[in-house]
């Protein structure tokens, strides 16, 4: 392995990362696959990109909501 592959694969893993969510597998029901989960209030979306054209478009879009209410929780600890 060349010492410049070597010193950025050390670099990768001394980056601290940081668990937002777990997610999982879902499908809709016309069988569109998809990536959901969440933390409290917030859910996460991972969609294939519908409107890609290019090589350079990206492959999947995130996207970050309000999670649905529950009933009887104190709406003040949202953060939207």
């Amino acid at each position: 392995m060349s010492t410049s592959i070597h010193n950025t694969m050390a670099n990768q893993e001394q980056t601290p990362r940081v668990k937002i969510s777990s997610l999982w597998t879902n499908e809709t029901k016309d069988g569109k696959k998809y990536l959901s989960g969440g933390n409290g209030s917030i859910r996460y979306s991972i969609w294939p990109n519908g409107f890609k054209e290019k090589d350079t478009d990206p492959d999947w879009v995130l996207y970050v909501e309000q999670a649905k209410k529950k009933e009887g929780t104190d709406s003040s600890a949202t953060p939207f």
